[in-house]
């Protein structure tokens, strides 16, 4: 019994120095790949090693070096050069103001720089032992918090202590520079419960209003208040168009309010300023009749939020001041010849500061945001009124930068402004980082956005410039199939450290860094999929890809196991192409499914036997593009032979909602004439309109002529964007003008019809341009010819086979191509 307890103390020996001696050549590993710069990081070793009191720091030591062998950086004289221009192009003027067109023209004429002079530096070979030390003894700093001191060691090691957001990024001292600028402009001692009653300035007891009258607030009421808030419950008895709940400003051209219903059934909070172009209009769905809504704006440094029902429906920058506010009502617009509201206003108050989400949500009756998110929702929506941020598809910031220069950042992809919130959450004691889709399901790209650890391992994703914690994915229009984290630490489950045999991966699993979080987002099913064309043995690994417009991209990976593999967390209502990887790309391993809302396998073969004939609008899932159409309901087209339009003859009202096509009008017409124009109206966002063609009688001929109109549009929305050919500029009138765009034909002119073109995104089947149908079979894409599209803007395509997965390309011009399946006569896209 002895000898066998005295092997059991051996082995277990033996197990612990095995264990401590991987422990340690971790360590050692990344010493040895340090090289020379190796002195430099057993300085931070030795500086953390001489007090017991420092053993935490130097287990976070441990932590960045045993993991510093995943992260470098690139560097070069034209590259440092490049990124100081484009800092300084961006400091032209505050982050706050919005890009000027000196800086926009800046940014267009820098030339980037060339990547094969690039020299790649591992950060093992480079940081130095002051730096670690600075950012290990901040990091610590910011640990104590009220965000994170109840953080565990490992979270911290993840969400405050890493010294870099992005793998690439040129590390730098950056703390104590982010800290400096925001930690003024924050509060930390904010109280854990909503302060629903401090600051109150104004309160109104329940008030029936009968629709002949109104109240009118006290003179004076804002003077003081340079941020403030207004909140009231709101049941509407019956439907009036224009009516206001209440319209705060000086007159009809300088006020904010809200209406419950217009014209065309929608609610709309509006702002308008003296200030040219400043006007804007936020549309929602209407108020229910007889039901209580619960209403809200807030202001602050020129930013106002509008809220239905504790939910967050717009933020924008404005000109308005609490200055502007000196007529006031409740019931009543600016507009003298305004009905007055009918119904019941309720707990209407006016606060002398601007309420936090949080505070709405209270107000609105919603209390389910934990009380960390409410603090921590009281701090971020300080710091993005630091930014006006400009999100573009365009990349400027592409290689590695300094951190702080991306505190003057003023246009970036989605990255560019995830990098710097991580920088201002992680300096301020916020545990933050970084939540990704490296392919969306619906559309090209991917996304990235933050996150907030908040205790209890919950997580809440946030995107810079939003007003809500925890769903920005959830209310996302596009669809995900995979979302990942980035660490700090390399994950032992990921694709790149279970890759032993070296297998080439795809880029984004080549990143040892990342971790599978999508079901925190969404709802999910493990799927099992067979493979229907055979791999190599030495194949160990197999993918599901999503479409990105034009190619396959792998989005998740799962193990080969005979002739299938399983995948995990996948996200449904999603289309997928199963396949292998190497070198030269993607290669199809079976056909392409659905994976439906049920969590089912929809296997699309196509079937010969039983064909169809498609109707084909558009080459592209048209989104929001068709409520564009709504906006010229109500707008005019007239002929005359006076220039000032005296003799005006209305020739076709639109109403009813436009295709987002040309739309041709025939004329009937007993006389020629001279000009011809578009007549806008004065409520709806300028009735944005794209093109008009007129054309003769006698020939058929598209006419031209001089451009007429009225010159007060806002840049970039011009009248003659009208008639330039080109169906992506487009023509709106200045802010509440009744505007026009026409021309002059030079002498009267017999006109047999006119086509207009909505606002749109040029994805319409167009006249002329040459198109091609793919299908999918046999692991590629099959042609099922190509067809020139005609006046009738639609492509007509006989015996098609059903159940097919199809795209359409345009072969003329354009990017953005989905694919689609066709059901019910209608295409539905993926």
């Amino acid at each position: 019994m002895r000898e066998k307890r005295l092997w059991q103390v051996i082995l277990l020996l033996i197990l612990a120095s095995i264990f401590y001696a991987c422990k340690k050549s971790n360590l050692e590993h990344a010493l040895e790949l340090s090289g020379k710069n190796r002195p430099e990081l057993e300085k931070v070793l030795e500086h953390y090693s001489r007090n017991h009191e420092d053993k935490l720091k130097l287990k976070a030591a441990q932590f960045l070096i045993e993991n510093m062998d995943s992260y470098s950086f690139v560097t070069s004289i034209e590259l440092q050069n490049y990124n100081h221009t484009l800092d300084s192009i961006f400091s032209l003027n505050k982050p706050i103001d919005a890009i000027s067109n000196e800086q926009d023209s800046l940014l267009t004429q820098l030339k980037k720089p060339n990547s094969f002079y690039f020299d790649s530096i591992p950060d093992l070979q480079y940081v130095s032992a002051g730096f670690l030390i600075d950012n290990i003894d901040r990091a610590f700093e910011a640990w104590k918090s009220p965000f994170a001191e109840d953080m565990n060691f490992d979270d911290f090691c993840e969400y405050l202590l890493p010294y870099k957001a992005n793998e690439d990024d040129h590390p730098d001292f950056w703390r104590s520079a982010y800290r400096d600028a925001f930690y003024p402009y924050v509060k930390f001692d904010v109280d854990n419960s909503c302060r629903l009653d401090s600051g109150v300035i104004l309160q109104y007891p329940p008030i029936e209003m009968t629709g002949k009258t109104y109240l009118t607030l006290p003179a004076g009421l804002f003077d003081s208040v340079p941020e403030f808030s207004v909140s009231c419950w709101v049941k509407p008895d019956e439907y009036k168009s224009f009516v206001r709940v209440f319209d705060l400003g000086k007159d009809y051209t300088c006020y904010v309010g809200f209406m419950p219903y217009t014209k065309d059934g929608i609610a709309e909070f509006e702002i308008m300023t003296d200030t040219p172009h400043d006007w804007h209009i936020v549309m929602t769905a209407p108020l229910p009749l007889e039901k209580r809504s619960h209403i809200a704006i807030t202001y602050f440094n020129h930013y106002i939020s509008f809220y239905i029902d504790g939910i967050s429906q717009k933020r924008m920058q404005t000109t308005l001041t609490n200055k502007d506010l000196t007529a006031n009502y409740i019931g009543k617009s600016h507009y003298n010849d305004s009905i007055y509201f009918t119904g019941n206003i309720d707990s209407f108050r006016i606060y002398n500061r601007e309420l936090n989400y949080a505070e709405i949500n209270a107000l609105a009756g919603k209390t389910e945001l934990p009380e960390i998110n409410k603090r921590i929702l009281e701090v971020v929506q300080r710091l993005r009124l630091f930014y006006n941020v400009y999100v573009t598809n365009q990349t400027y910031i592409s290689y590695s930068c300094r951190p702080v220069q991306l505190m003057n950042i003023k246009k970036g992809i989605c990255s560019d402004y995830v990098d710097l919130g991580t920088y201002i959450y992680r300096s301020l004691g916020i545990p933050a980082g970084i939540d990704f889709i490296p392919q969306w399901a619906t559309r090209s790209v991917g996304h990235s956005w933050n996150v907030f650890h908040t205790g209890n391992n919950g997580m809440y994703d946030y995107s810079f410039g939003d007003d809500t914690i925890g769903n920005h994915i959830k209310d996302h229009e596009e669809k995900a199939a995979k979302i990942f984290r980035y660490t700090y630490a390399k994950q032992p489950n990921s694709l790149a450290m279970q890759n032993k045999d070296e297998e080439f991966l795809p880029p984004t699993f080549q990143n040892p860094c990342i971790k599978d979080v999508t079901d925190s987002y969404l709802e999910c099913k493990d799927i099992t999929v067979s493979f229907t064309k055979p791999h190599s043995r030495k194949r160990k690994y197999a993918y599901l890809c999503n479409f990105n417009n034009h190619d396959w991209i792998p989005v998740f990976w799962g193990k080969i196991n005979g002739d299938k593999s399983t995948f995990t967390k996948m996200g449904k209502d999603v289309a997928y192409l199963p396949a292998y990887y190497d070198q030269e790309g993607i290669t199809p391993a079976a056909d392409p499914f659905i994976l439906t809302k049920e969590g089912e396998i929809k296997k699309l073969i196509p079937n010969h036997s039983s064909t169809q004939t498609l109707i084909l609008k558009r080459k592209y899932k048209p989104g929001k593009v068709p409520e564009k159409g709504k906006l010229l309901l109500g707008c005019r087209f007239q002929v005359a032979n006076k220039p000032d339009f005296s003799d005006s003859l209305t020739v076709y009202e639109v109403t009813d909602v436009p295709e987002i096509n040309y739309n041709l009008v025939n004329l009937n017409l007993n006389k020629p004439y001279r000009y011809f124009r578009f007549l806008s109206l004065s409520h709806l966002m300028g009735s944005e309109i794209s093109e008009i063609e007129v054309y003769q009688k006698e020939s058929e001929k598209k006419l031209t002529g001089k451009v007429l109109g009225d010159r007060n549009s806002p840049r970039g929305w011009e009248v003659e964007n009208v008639f330039d050919g080109d169906p992506l500029t487009s023509y709106q009138c200045d802010w509440n003008d009744q505007g026009w765009a026409g021309l002059d034909f030079g002498k009267p002119m017999n006109l047999a019809y006119f086509r207009y073109l909505p606002r749109n995104d040029d994805n319409f089947i167009k006249e002329g341009e040459e198109y091609e149908l793919f299908y999918w079979e046999n692991y590629q894409w099959n042609s099922l010819g190509k067809q020139t599209g005609t006046s009738k803007q639609y492509l007509e395509y006989t015996n098609v086979p059903t159940n097919a997965l199809f795209w359409l390309r345009n072969l003329t011009k354009g990017k953005e191509e989905r694919i689609f399946t066709y059901e019910n006569g209608e295409q539905v896209w993926w």
